[in-house]
């Protein structure tokens, strides 16, 4: 209940009691797959048993070309409730906790959208390239990321600042219409896009915020501030590449560890 602050203490001797529907509507953004099902297993909150659900059977949509699979959508019709004894807890499982679900099922390892008839070699770089855009689907996960600033009016009341990009000049996302004298604070929010990969990705705070680089320019200047810098976006590009070498370079050492040890 979000109502519930996290100074709340209750007792373990408390008879009150909550229910909790838990529901299980679809799975999506899965690698393509010729799997007619897929099961998904989890345990619920203070359960001593795993639940085990199959989704249901959807009718088969014949493709023109059976070689290029799309990523699947499992429905399921799952609904079960819960009744739990309000302990302390079971409060800091709520806040702090989540219920992990397994999906299984089967799916081909080889990428069923390479020909490995096909001579041509232009055709089978695109296919590679094409199974590399699903492999990187699995492990990717879009966030928002929104600032705003706010300034305390005449009632004592927070109001975010206007912001202007209609102007032909204004070259960024915007410019923050900040009046001298007021009171300000920053609010920034990060929110998970919904059916935007495939990856786990939960956030839990903000721990810090800030602001460098502090710069004037005129509205009339001749090279106006760009929120969009290439820069930035070269430099995070060449720092995610080397992760992923190391993240390569280390499964490839565990592989050849185990496949030393068979």
């Amino acid at each position: 209940d979000e109502s519930i602050d996290d100074s709340v203490s209750l007792s373990n001797n408390t008879t009150d009691q909550i229910t909790v529907k838990f529901i299980i509507k679809e799975a999506r953004d899965l690698p393509p797959s010729e799997a007619e099902y897929a099961m998904c297993r989890y345990r619920f909150i203070n359960q001593k048993e795993d639940q085990t659900i199959l989704s249901i059977k959807q009718a088969a949509n014949k493709q023109e070309d059976d070689d290029e699979k799309k990523p699947r959508i499992f429905l399921f019709n799952h609904e079960k409730e819960f009744i739990l004894t309000i302990t302390d807890s079971f409060i800091s499982t709520c806040f702090e906790s989540a219920i992990s679900i397994e999906v299984w099922y089967r799916y081909n390892s080889i990428p069923l959208s390479i020909n490995t008839a096909a001579n041509n070699e232009r055709s089978r770089r695109d296919a590679e390239i094409r199974a590399l855009s699903n492999r990187w689907k699995e492990v990717k996960r879009h966030i928002q990321y929104a600032v705003e600033i706010h300034e305390l009016d005449a009632s004592g009341r927070w109001e975010p600042v206007e912001v202007d990009s209609q102007q032909s000049q204004i070259v960024s996302g915007g410019v923050y219409r900040l009046r001298q004298g007021q009171s300000k604070r920053l609010v920034a929010r990060l929110r998970v896009l919904p059916q935007s990969g495939a990856m786990p990705l939960v956030l839990h705070a903000i721990r810090s915020v800030e602001i460098g680089s502090i710069s004037t320019r005129k509205i009339n200047a001749p090279r106006q501030l760009d929120s969009y810098q290439d820069e930035e976006l070269q430099c995070l590009r060449h720092e995610w590449l080397d992760l992923i070498e190391k993240r390569k370079i280390y499964l490839e050492s565990e592989v050849k560890m185990l496949s030393e040890q068979t």
